[in-house]
């Protein structure tokens, strides 16, 4: 029996953090795209991870994927969240 395609595994996991992200179990999805992150970065969870953070108010965090989503794909097309708190003006940094 062979073993299971990491990136379909992410991928799953993925699908199922977005669902949680969208019924707003912010906690779940976190841990979802975590997991998904754990076998296969990419981009995209790390962007939508982020999304989660900035909905749950976790700013830093937020930015922090961000940063994390770049350095994983450059040329990256999906923007970041972008929320302004308490003066925090890193994000124009980013983009």
């Amino acid at each position: 029996m062979s073993e299971p395609d990491p990136r379909e595994l992410a991928a799953d996991y993925f699908r199922q953090a977005f669902e949680s992200q969208k019924n707003g179990d912010y906690a779940q999805a976190i841990e979802l795209y975590s997991r998904s992150i754990q076998i296969f970065p990419t981009a995209e969870a790390y962007t939508f991870r982020g999304w989660t953070h900035s909905f749950s108010g976790d700013y830093d965090r937020a930015i922090e994927d961000c940063y994390q989503a770049i350095r994983v794909d450059p040329e990256t097309r999906i923007r970041p969240p972008v929320r302004y708190h308490s003066g925090t003006r890193d994000i124009e940094r980013i983009l």
